[in-house]
């Protein structure tokens, strides 16, 4: 029996972080999946850990930019890793090198396309091989909504949000709060929060973070289906 993949997450921002585990975990299955929030101790963690891809943050409390990237690759040159961000300046100025195991990852885009992004680099790596098979989405989206009362999860049939409501529900995956989504959106705080209140009811969503949740794996099992 083959040793589960590893996957090291580096983000300090724990929604985001947590929405990382959530694909990474949909996508394949029974990975071990261990998280930090910045780069202090890295090298030992990678000593006793020995990731087989690393996701990280480009910008965290103790390394910004291109500095994050070269402390990753000082302690192994050709790590596998995914490089995070929103910043643009970076975005355009690299390009992925799958000849140097190395992505880049928008945190802006769209969730869908986030998802695929980080399921291809795993195929890529050769962690997940059976991501694409209808048997892996069922055993997915069951296991990771089991327990959420009045939602109904059969093969790809889940609750359907509006356009608005999923532009919404994309900003909170992103760890956005409803001031910032305002601002985007040219709405008002209250406007949000009304929206946002009615799409947690109808995932029967007890906090922020469990609708969250939901909607990752509603989003990446769809994923799973259409590719």
């Amino acid at each position: 029996m083959s040793a589960a993949a590893r996957v090291l997450i580096i983000e300090d921002h724990p929604m985001f972080a947590a929405s990382i585990c959530d694909v990474v975990s949909l996508v394949a299955p029974g990975t071990d999946i261990r998280r930090m929030d910045s780069l202090a101790g890295f090298e030992e963690i990678y000593c006793e850990y020995l990731p087989d891809l690393v996701i990280a943050d480009l910008n965290l409390g103790d390394s910004m930019g291109f500095e994050t990237v070269h402390t990753l690759r000082a302690v192994d040159e050709f790590l596998p890793l995914i490089v995070a961000t929103a910043d643009e300046a970076f975005l355009e100025s690299t390009v992925d090198d799958p000849a140097k195991n190395l992505w880049r990852l928008d945190k802006n885009s769209d969730f869908q396309v986030f998802v695929e992004q980080i399921a291809d680099v795993m195929i890529a790596v050769g962690l997940s091989p059976t991501w694409r098979m209808q048997s892996s989405l069922e055993s997915a989206a069951l296991s990771g909504l089991k327990g959420i009362s009045q939602m109904t999860v059969t093969g790809s049939q889940v609750i359907e949000l509006s356009p608005s409501q999923k532009t919404l529900m994309e900003l909170v995956t992103m760890g956005y709060s409803n001031k910032e989504i305002g601002k985007r959106l040219d709405l008002s705080p209250d406007t949000v929060k009304h929206h946002l209140t009615d799409v947690f009811a109808r995932f029967n969503a007890s906090s922020r973070t469990q609708a969250a949740t939901i909607y990752r794996r509603m989003v990446a099992s769809r994923v799973s289906v259409d590719a």
